[in-house]
C-alpha cells in the first residue's frame, strides 16, 4: 500500500504523526470495505442465480449471464439514506 506516494513501511508509520495514522487507517478501513462488499455481493448474487437455476427452468449455463446482468442492475439501484450506509435492493 502507498501513503501520499511513498510505500508504508514500519519504519515509515513509525516516523508518522497520529494525525498522518489516522488518515491512512481511515484510508485502510475504507478499501478493506470496498473490498468486504464486493466480495459478499458477489456471493450473494451467485447464490440467488443457483436458487433461481433451481426453481426455474434455466440451463446452468445461464446462470453466469443472470450473474452479470444483475450486477450492472445493482450498480443502478443503490440507494442511500442520510447518516447510514448504503442499501442494495434488487428491482
Amino acid at each position: 500500500m502507498t501513503f501520499k506516494g511513498h510505500a508504508v513501511t514500519p519504519e515509515r508509520v513509525d516516523a508518522m504523526e497520529d494525525a498522518e495514522i489516522k488518515e491512512l487507517h481511515a484510508r485502510y478501513e475504507a478499501r478493506l470495505g470496498a473490498t468486504m462488499s464486493k466480495s459478499l455481493g458477489s456471493s450473494l448474487l451467485h447464490m440467488y442465480a443457483s436458487m433461481a437455476s433451481i426453481l426455474l427452468p434455466l440451463p446452468p449455463s445461464w446462470q453466469l449471464e443472470l450473474v452479470a446482468d444483475l450486477d450492472r442492475s445493482i450498480g443502478r439501484h443503490t440507494l442511500y439514506a442520510p447518516g447510514e450506509e448504503a442499501a442494495v435492493f434488487l428491482l
